[in-house]
C-alpha cells in the first residue's frame, strides 16, 4: 500500500498509534496483548486494522530481519492527507514495521543490577479520552526525558539517570518516560491507576494478569509521590526490556516538601527477582 508521509494525518497531527515488540523464533510475543491494546487505541483514534492482516504482515516483516530474536514497532496510522482536523469519513489506514535496534548489554545490566530514577518536573495533564493508549503524539515523553541527562545530585556532582518519574498535575504517579511502574508499600503491591493519563503498557497488563492468576494481592489506585517516597520495593518494566529493579530515586522538585525524601536507595527486593525469573521468557 502506497503511503504519503509528507501529506498524512500521522505527520501533521500525530493521528495513529503504535506499539513494539519482541519477536522470537517467527513469532511475536505477548501478541495477544499487544494486540488488545491496539484494537482499543484504533477504536479511540476512528482508525481501521484487523487483527489477521496485520499479523500475516508482521510475519513477512519479522521474516525479512533474518534474526531469531528482535524488536519490532508497528504503526497504525491514519494516511489520509492532511486538509484540516476533521476527519474524513471512512479514515484509510497503512501498517508500518520499523526494526528498532536494541544495547542488550546495557539492557541485562540495568536488568541485573538495578536502574536509577529522577522525578521529572514536567506533568502530565488529565486527558481521560486518550488515557492508556500509546498514540504518536509522546511530546509529553519528549519534553520529561530532556531531563534525565546534566541534572545534578544535592552536592552538584553531575549524574545521568536511567529513567525519570512521571507524576500529572496534583503530583500523583503515572509511569516513567517509557515504562510503567510497581512498587510495595508496608508489604503491598500498587502500580498506578491510569484513567486520566499515562500509557497502560503490555508488560504491565501482563504481570497485572500474571498477579492475578497467582493468587497475589496487587491494587491499582491512585499514588501520590509523597506515598512513593515511602516505597520498600520498585521495579519498572516494558514490553522490551522486562523488569528492571529501582535501586535509587532522586526528588528536585519538592525538597520542602515534609514528607518527600531527596535522594532515596532501595535493595532488589526478593519479590521483584522472583517476578523477574517467572517472566524472563517473555521480554528480550
Amino acid at each position: 500500500m502506497s503511503f504519503d508521509i509528507h501529506s498524512s494525518r500521522a505527520l501533521h497531527y500525530g493521528h495513529g498509534c503504535f506499539t513494539t515488540l519482541v519477536y522470537r523464533d517467527g513469532e511475536p510475543v505477548l501478541w495477544d496483548y499487544h494486540w488488545q491494546r491496539l484494537q482499543r487505541s484504533c477504536s479511540v483514534l476512528g482508525l481501521s486494522c484487523d487483527e489477521l492482516i496485520i499479523k500475516e504482515q508482521l510475519r513477512v516483516s519479522i521474516s525479512q530481519q533474518n534474526r531469531q530474536v528482535g524488536v519490532l514497532k508497528i504503526l497504525v496510522v491514519a494516511d489520509d492527507a492532511a486538509l484540516g482536523y476533521r476527519s474524513p469519513g471512512g479514515l484509510n489506514t497503512s501498517v508500518l514495521f520499523f526494526p528498532r535496534p536494541v544495547e542488550l548489554q546495557w539492557l541485562i545490566q540495568k536488568r541485573e543490577q538495578g536502574c536509577r530514577l529522577i522525578c521529572c518536573q514536567y506533568r502530565l495533564a488529565h486527558q481521560p479520552r486518550l488515557a492508556g493508549i500509546k498514540h504518536l503524539n509522546r511530546l509529553d515523553q519528549v519534553m520529561a526525558s530532556q531531563e534525565l541527562s546534566g541534572s545534578a545530585i544535592p552536592d552538584g556532582t553531575p549524574a545521568t539517570y536511567d529513567d525519570g518519574v512521571m507524576l500529572d498535575v496534583d503530583d500523583y504517579v503515572i509511569e516513567t518516560t517509557c515504562a510503567n511502574i510497581f512498587l510495595c508499600v508496608d508489604g503491598q503491591w500498587l502500580t498506578p491507576d491510569l484513567s486520566f493519563a499515562g500509557v497502560a503498557g503490555v508488560a504491565r497488563a501482563f504481570i497485572i494478569d500474571w498477579f492475578k492468576d497467582s493468587g497475589q494481592s496487587l491494587s491499582i489506585r491512585k499514588i501520590h509521590w509523597s506515598e512513593f517516597s515511602q516505597a520498600q520495593e520498585i521495579f519498572i518494566c516494558n514490553s522490551v526490556r522486562g523488569i528492571w529493579p529501582v535501586v535509587g530515586v532522586q526528588d528536585n522538585n519538592c525538597v520542602q516538601e515534609k514528607n518527600c525524601v531527596q535522594d532515596k536507595s532501595l535493595v532488589m527486593g526478593e519479590w521483584t527477582r522472583y517476578l523477574q525469573k517467572k517472566t524472563r521468557p517473555y521480554f528480550l
